[in-house]
């Protein structure tokens, strides 16, 4: 029997555009593959992909059809067209109907599906679509050299992060313009590099002085030439940006960003202070926008200007402020529990902000974090379970975009799921999730495939029965300790049922592995003396040791292959950054910390310094005498900048622009008698609050937060005690161990 590469042809317009050309390469790629033949009305097919005759004859030219959309058909004559809207609508139409009717997926950018070949009558064959949300995002980072957009294309996303831009070949995309997506104001308009000693005025007045920091500063926006400076700037971007695409032969973009920086600060100048009185903090930003927004109607109609629903900007306007027609409002999700949906009373914060921009905005752009960062960046949360119900929300209010930010690839809890179904949902949010997370978990983990559904489903019930409070943006390590000693042992139970029906098969075993990583990081890293600490109450210090022994072996040989990996298959080097993290975490890890019960009279907690969350300016060190814990963290201070070391207990709160302090302690070098650990008091407070952190200097450079303790002591008045260490010299540093908690009584 000939083969089917011998019997069937895929055609193209006489002239093809590279998407076309591109699209049915695709088509007869993974025909040869899948089938072994093909047939329609009982005749050979024959596929014509693009704007051919065949389609115009059928009555489907592209210009009919709406940009994205896509029309799948078999004729009575046995041919099968794939035409579409627009550069993207054919390629679209061939992975549907790869998908869809020949059973291929694609799960990573280097992981397909190919199902065994058989035989295809296409008779009867009608099939056509178009993505639901007209921009579709997944910022992954690093992103493979090679791939240039295919695997974003394939899954129907017409935006693959920010650079690089998806190819022509693939369709192009909805790009973003100059100079960046996102906080554009330091990354392109007004630089405090360039502008900053010239014009201080351009910046905003933050106690008292006019500070231009990406992290800590704004501009002022009551600056009377700031609307004309952005207007020139913007286009002057456009038409960069412009020249840049028809040299290149793609689509131009047409979405430009004008957004604050990454900080919760806002100019308290005089004029500022009164337009934010009158109509709240964007509405302050937008009197500015509004009128760059009316300069791009004028100069561009068809495009569009976006900026950002965060932090000080996260509430919508007052007093009669709406932004023009042509702005987007990208509202970020920095408030929202993890694992249950927009919908939920526990995501009224949030989901109020939603509606309320939806009652002023033309439309919104949401961005959707996908993955938790701090500390707590690779634990583990089932947030897989509540992304139909949110697009859906999305949806309703106005959302004409997705945009999730998930990087981390090596390591991020069930990454490669997440990835697919944040994909699929943006074409079609009304999805059945249960149905599409079975069809990945089958064809990805072969015959542990019910072991990992089990696994998402047990944590998912775990959360909700522990009461979990994890937010996506910058939980703290200790919000996961919903995940308890005993729902520990479970899910390490399971998915080691899971490992023993792939040990046979490497490729299933890492990916295994893979999606182990996360609870192993929880129970060999960020939470190693939470499950240390409970083991030992209920007598099983030992099973703790031999679990702890085994995940940390399995966690470290998947994640240096994962990296190692993303190194072969995506032609990049090898990120070294991500595999410095990778040995500082299997160095540490290696080291017993001890838990202590005698220090002082009164002790009731002890924490090892493997509570705390750090920031990438500290370093690890390990100590060898018989001290409390074999670790600790060492700050490097600034002379003259950091001349006080603060202890401070304060109300952690990611919108507001100081966190209220309940109390503090502050000590110099004086009072450090010799180069050796020692406890200081941070001072006394009730848990009675929300958000607690305990930080050393700032919390930027350590934090500690511990909200758990109110649950646990609600009402009760504690003491907290750091152990530090002060190392002068030219080089003075502060050595940061563990922390002690104390019930105050007589003896205080």
């Amino acid at each position: 029997m000939a083969s089917f590469r011998e019997k069937t042809a895929v055609l193209t317009p006489e002239h093809p555009e590279v998407w076309e050309k591109t699209a049915a390469q695709e088509l007869k790629h993974y025909l040869e593959r899948a089938a072994l033949s093909v047939l329609a009305y009982g005749k050979k097919a024959v596929f014509h992909v693009g704007n051919t005759e065949a389609a115009k004859e059928a009555g489907f030219p592209p210009e009919k059809l709406k940009e994205e959309e896509w029309v799948v058909r078999a004729l009575p004559d046995g041919r099968v067209i794939f035409c579409g809207g627009g550069p993207r609508g054919p390629f679209y139409g061939v992975c549907n109907f790869l998908e869809q009717r020949m059973g291929v997926r694609w799960f990573t950018p280097t992981e397909d599906f190919i199902p065994e070949a058989r035989h295809f009558d296409l008779t009867g064959l009608a099939m056509s679509g178009r993505p639901f949300f007209r921009i579709r995002n997944i910022y992954r980072r690093p992103k493979p050299v090679f791939d240039r957009g295919r695997f974003a294309a394939r899954n129907r996303l017409n935006q693959d992060g920010e650079w690089p831009l998806i190819s022509s070949k693939y369709g192009s995309g909805v790009d973003f313009g100059s100079p960046k997506h996102c906080h554009s104001i330091e990354e392109g308009y007004l630089p405090g590099k360039q502008y900053f000693r010239s014009h201080p005025e351009y910046y905003a007045l933050i106690d008292g002085k006019r500070n231009p920091d990406m992290w800590t500063g704004q501009i002022c926006l009551s600056n009377p030439v700031l609307s004309d400076l952005l207007t020139e700037k913007l286009k002057s971007f456009i038409l960069a940006d412009e020249a840049r695409a028809a040299k290149q032969g793609r689509l131009p973009p047409g979405i430009y960003d004008i957004s604050l920086n990454d900080s919760r600060s806002f100019c308290q100048c005089p004029e500022c202070a009164a337009k934010v009185a009158r109509c709240g903090k964007s509405g302050t930003l937008l009197l500015v926008l509004n009128k760059v927004a009316a300069e791009l109607k004028k100069f561009r109609s068809e495009y569009r200007l976006q900026t950002l629903g965060y932090f000080a900007t996260a509430e919508p306007p007052r007093g009669g402020i709406e932004p023009l027609d042509n702005i987007m409002i990208r509202t970020c999700n920095t408030a929202a529990f993890l694992h249950e949906n927009l919908l939920s009373p526990a995501n009224r914060k949030f989901r109020t902000q939603v509606e309320n921009w939806t009652a002023h905005a033309a439309m919104l752009f949401p961005w959707e974090y996908a993955v938790t960062y701090g500390a707590s960046g690779p634990l583990p949360y089932p947030s897989e379970f509540t992304l139909a119900d949110n697009l859906r929300f999305y949806a309703a209010n106005k959302s004409i975009g997705i945009f999730f930010e998930h990087e981390n690839p090596e390591l991020n809890d069930m990454y490669d799921l997440k990835v697919y179904l944040e994909a699929k949902l943006m074409e079609n949010p009304e999805l059945d999730i249960d149905t599409v997370m079975s069809d990945f978990c089958t064809k990805y983990y072969g015959k542990a495939s019910p072991y990992i559904l089990e696994y998402r489903r047990e944590l998912r019930r775990t959360a909700f029965s522990n009461h979990a409070k994890v937010r996506y943006f910058f939980p703290s390590a200790e919000d996961f300790r919903y995940i308890d000693w005993a729902a520990m042992k479970k899910l390490q139970g399971i998915l080691a049922a899971g490992a023993g029906k792939v040990k046979r098969n490497p490729v299933l075993r890492h990916r295994l592995n893979r999606a182990c990583g996360s609870l192993d990081f929880a129970l060999v890293a960020s939470l190693s003396w939470y499950y240390r600490v409970q083991s030992e109450k209920c007598g099983e210090g030992e099973l703790f040791e031999q679990m702890y022994d085994f995940s940390r072996r399995r966690l470290f040989t998947a994640w240096d292959k994962s990296i190692r990996d993303l190194d072969i298959l995506e032609k990049r080097k090898v990120s070294e950054k991500n595999l410095a993290i990778l040995e500082f975490w299997k160095k540490r890890s290696a080291v017993p910390m001890k838990i202590r019960h005698d220090l002082f009279p009164g002790q009731h907690e002890f924490f090892a310094p493997d509570c705390w969350n750090v920031s990438l300016r500290q370093t690890v060190f390990f100590r060898s005498e018989a001290a409390s814990a074999g670790a600790f963290w060492r700050i490097f201070l600034e002379p003259g900048k950091e001349e006080k070391i603060r202890l401070a207990v304060s109300q952690y709160d990611i919108s507001s622009q100081t966190d209220p302090v309940l109390c503090f302690s502050e000590y110099d070098g004086t009072d450090f008698r010799e180069p050796v650990f020692a406890w200081f008091p941070a001072g006394k407070v009730a848990l009675k609050h929300d958000n607690l952190t305990l930080s050393v200097i700032s919390r930027h450079h350590l934090n500690w937060r511990f909200d758990y303790l109110r649950d646990l002591y609600p009402g009760r008045e504690i003491l907290l005690l750091v152990e530090l260490r002060f190392n002068g010299g030219k080089k003075p540093s502060l050595d940061v161990g563990s922390v002690a908690v104390r019930m105050p009584g007589r003896r205080d």
